[in-house]
C-alpha cells in the first residue's frame, strides 16, 4: 500500500490552502516543493492527460525519509483524484524499496535527488472536473511509513464548461406618425366611343375597368377605422389627332369619370379631385427607351425635341411610318388611361392585444409605432413575436428599423438565414453593425463576430463589450489555465 499518501480529508484540506502546510503535520519537518515547468493538461473525450518536468536539483532528502510528489485535480465539493506519485527517496529508504517493491503503488516512479523527472500521466475523465483545480501535493513520511509533513502548490485549473453564446438583442423604436396617411393608387382603361366624352359601363373593357376603381374604394370605404380624404383621378389622351382636341377629350372623359365614381358613392364636396394631360408623351417616351424597336434612337430624338404636340407626331408618322403604324396600334390604347389615388387616413391604436390582432389579419393598418408597441407587451423567442415582426416587413420591406427588429426577432427564433436576409436591408446603424455581430456570433463565425461588435463597441452600443468578452471567452481556447 501507499504508505505516504495522506488522509484523503487532509489532501483536501490541504489543497484548499495551496501552498501552506498543514499545521497537523508540519510540526516534525519542512517539505520542499520543486520547481515545475513545461506542464501541460489536455482533455479528449474520455481522458486527461498531464505532463511536467519535475526539477530536482537541490532537493535533499534525509536517508530515511521520502518526499511523493503527487498532483491531485479537486473541485470545490469535495471531488479529487490523486495521480501516480513521483517518489524521491533518502539513501536508506531506496534501498528498502529496491528491496522490497510493494512499498510503492505500481503506477508510482521512483526518482533520485538533483534529477529531472519528465512526468506525463493520464486518468479518465469525469464530469465534476469540467471545473476543478491542479495542486502538486508534496508528502513527507519517514521509515516507518508515518506522515512527517505536507505541502502543496497550485499548478493550474481547468475549465471545460460549454462555451455557449448568449446575445443580447437591441430593438429600435421607430418614429411615431402624428398621422397615419396612406394610399391606395392604380390605373383604369375606359373605353369612349369615339369622340365621345361620356362613359358607357357596359361599353367593351369598361365593367372590367371600372371594377378596379370600385374595389379599391371598397377596400377601405366600409371600415370604420378608415377615413378617406381625397380620390384624385387624372385623365390621359394619346398623342394622335389634334392636340386641341386630345385637350378636350382628356378633361372630358376625366370629369365623366369622376362623376361616375361620385355618383356611386356621393363623397362629400372636396373629395373628388381631378386632373387631366391632353396627350401622354411620357408614358410613350417610357415604352419607347425600354423596348428595341427600330429607330428608337430617332424616335427619342423626335420626342425629346422642342416641336410642338401636332408637328412631333406628325414627324413620326412620316419619318417612320412602319414604327408609327406599330406604336399606334400597340402602345397608344395604353396611354389613353385613367390614374386614380385614393388618400385616406386611419385611427391610432394604442392596446397592444387589439394592434397583435390587427398585425395577423390586417397589418397595413398599423404604423412601426404601433407594431413595436405590441411587441413590447411580447416575449421575445416565440413564434408570435416572430410572427409579429414578419408581418411588419410586409407593410414596411424597405425600412431599416423594420428589418432590424425583424432581423432580431428572428435570430431569438433561430431562423439565422432569414435574420440574415434582413440585416441586409437594415442599413448601417451601429444597432445594425451590433446586429450583424450577434449574428455571426451565433453562427459561430467569432472573427467576424469580434469585428463587428468591437466597431459596435467604439460606436458606443452599450451591450456591445459585454458580448465581445463573450466572443473573446468562447474564441480563446478552454482547458488548462496555469497558475500565476
Amino acid at each position: 500500500m501507499r504508505i505516504y499518501q495522506l488522509p484523503a480529508a487532509a489532501a483536501i484540506a490541504m489543497i484548499m490552502t495551496a501552498g501552506a502546510v498543514t499545521p497537523a503535520l508540519a510540526d516534525t519537518a519542512v517539505v520542499p516543493l520543486p520547481a515545475i515547468s513545461d506542464i501541460r493538461v489536455a482533455r479528449t473525450d474520455s481522458v486527461v492527460s498531464l505532463s511536467m518536468t519535475l526539477d530536482l536539483e537541490g532537493m535533499s532528502q534525509h536517508t530515511d525519509r521520502q518526499t511523493a510528489y503527487i498532483p491531485v485535480i479537486a473541485d470545490d465539493h469535495g471531488n479529487s483524484v490523486s495521480l501516480p506519485a513521483v517518489v524521491v527517496p533518502g539513501r536508506n529508504r531506496r534501498i528498502r524499496i529496491e528491496r522490497n517493491p510493494d512499498l510503492l503503488l505500481p503506477s508510482d516512479r521512483l526518482a533520485r535527488q538533483g534529477e529531472r523527472v519528465a512526468y506525463a500521466v493520464t486518468t479518465p475523465w469525469q464530469p465534476w472536473m469540467e471545473t476543478s483545480t491542479v495542486t502538486l501535493v508534496a508528502d513527507m513520511c519517514g521509515c516507518g511509513g508515518a506522515a512527517e509533513g505536507s505541502a502543496s502548490r497550485p499548478l493550474g485549473s481547468l475549465d471545460y464548461r460549454p462555451r455557449n453564446f448568449v446575445p443580447s438583442y437591441i430593438y429600435l423604436r421607430p418614429t411615431a406618425e402624428a398621422v397615419k396617411e396612406r394610399n391606395i393608387s392604380g390605373s383604369a382603361f375606359i373605353d369612349f366611343r369615339v369622340n365621345r366624352t361620356d362613359i358607357n359601363p357596359d361599353y367593351r373593357r369598361n365593367p372590367e375597368e371600372l371594377r378596379k376603381i370600385i374595389a379599391s374604394i371598397d377596400s377601405i370605404r366600409n371600415d370604420s377605422d378608415i377615413t378617406i380624404r381625397s380620390l384624385r383621378i387624372h385623365g390621359y389622351a394619346s398623342p394622335e389627332g389634334s392636340y386641341a382636341n386630345n385637350t378636350r377629350l382628356a378633361e372630358g372623359r376625366t370629369k365623366a369619370l369622376a362623376d361616375y365614381v361620385d355618383g356611386l358613392y356621393h363623397f362629400p364636396k372636396g373629395v373628388v379631385k381631378t386632373e387631366s394631360t391632353p396627350e401622354d408623351w411620357a408614358g410613350l417616351r417610357k415604352w419607347v427607351a425600354a423596348s428595341d424597336i427600330d429607330n428608337r434612337d430617332a424616335i427619342l430624338d423626335i420626342i425629346d425635341s422642342s416641336l410642338a404636340p401636332d408637328p412631333r407626331d406628325n414627324k413620326i408618322r412620316a419619318d417612320y411610318p412602319t414604327q408609327y403604324a406599330y406604336l399606334l396600334r400597340e402602345v397608344y390604347p395604353a396611354l389613353r388611361h385613367s390614374d386614380y389615388d385614393v388618400d385616406f387616413t386611419i385611427r391610432s391604436f394604442t392596446d397592444p392585444a387589439e394592434i397583435r390582432d390587427i398585425a395577423f389579419t390586417n397589418p397595413s393598418k398599423l404604423s412601426l409605432e404601433e407594431f413595436y408597441a405590441a411587441a413590447s407587451a411580447m416575449t421575445p423567442g416565440t413564434a408570435d413575436f416572430d410572427r409579429l415582426w414578419a408581418a411588419a416587413l410586409t407593410v414596411y420591406p424597405t425600412s431599416e428599423v423594420a428589418n432590424l427588429n425583424a432581423a432580431n426577432a428572428a435570430m431569438a427564433s433561430g431562423h439565422l438565414s432569414r435574420a440574415a436576409e434582413c440585416l441586409a436591408r437594415a442599413g448601417s446603424a451601429p444597432e445594425a453593425v451590433y446586429a450583424r455581430g450577434i449574428l455571426a456570433a451565433l453562427e459561430g463565425n467569432y472573427t467576424e463576430a469580434a469585428e463587428l461588435l468591437g466597431q459596435a463597441a467604439r460606436l458606443r452600443v452599450a451591450d456591445a463589450p459585454a458580448a465581445l468578452q463573450q466572443v473573446h471567452d468562447i474564441a480563446a481556447p478552454a482547458g488548462f489555465i496555469p497558475a500565476p
